[in-house]
């Protein structure tokens, strides 16, 4: 009785040379979409840390019946918030509440409250900026008001705010992919934080759109 003719098992040279072909083409098609997802959940997640931080701000402000300022600090690689309304190099922003009423942040005087870090001086990715204002801090007042601020070698000095303010994150290396990238806060003449729908942010006009407003960063 003869046996059947045996039958090679596995794939060819060729047919693993097609697919790995294939496999590098659909890579190539997917990476940038893949990139910018990637970019955008990290921005976003900074983003949130930064919302979180502005909510409690101006709850805290009513809770404490203090004001509370929000304002630009340097990060150390420990986590710390230094150079509170006073830095030449934003890392993050960082809220307080004035115990004295000086306004400014002293040191064993004041409640920090909370930091959102959003750049170390070893990891820069993220690009943040308040837009379409002078504004380079904020302020919560015990009585539900809101105002912009300005701060020059600590000392933060309020308007009230009378226009919505906004910020802005995005990845620092996107280069034409920013605005795929973005995030887009919107803070109203009360306070209230909001984040701009996605498609609002890629928009060429709209008061989310990331792309018609000039940067004026902290």
């Amino acid at each position: 009785m003869s046996l059947p003719p045996h039958k090679p098992q596995g794939f060819t040279l060729v047919e693993l040379l097609l697919v790995l072909a294939i496999a590098g083409i659909m890579a190539a098609i997917a990476y940038p979409t893949m990139s910018d997802w990637l970019a955008y959940r990290r921005v976003s997640a900074k983003s949130e840390q930064l919302i979180n931080l502005l909510r409690l701000a101006r709850a805290e402000s009513v809770r404490l019946n203090l004001p509370v300022y929000v304002c630009p600090v340097d990060i150390a690689n420990n986590g710390k918030s230094n150079n509170y309304c006073s830095t030449s190099n934003t890392e993050g922003y960082a809220a307080f509440a004035d115990r004295n009423g000086d306004q400014k942040f002293e040191e064993g005087k004041d409640l920090p409250l909370r930091t959102a870090i959003l750049n170390t001086a070893g990891q820069s990715n993220i690009e943040f900026s308040l837009r379409n204002t002078n504004t380079t801090a904020l302020a919560f007042r015990p009585d539900g008001s809101f105002y912009r601020a300005t701060s020059s070698n600590g000392i933060i000095t309020t308007t009230r705010a009378d226009s919505k303010i906004k910020i802005t994150l995005t990845d620092k290396n996107g280069g034409d992919a920013k605005a795929r990238r973005a995030v887009v806060l919107l803070l109203d003449n009360s306070g209230r934080v909001t984040s701009c729908a996605r498609d609002k942010v890629r928009s060429t006009s709209g008061e989310c759109a990331y792309a018609t407003s000039t940067s004026t960063k902290p």
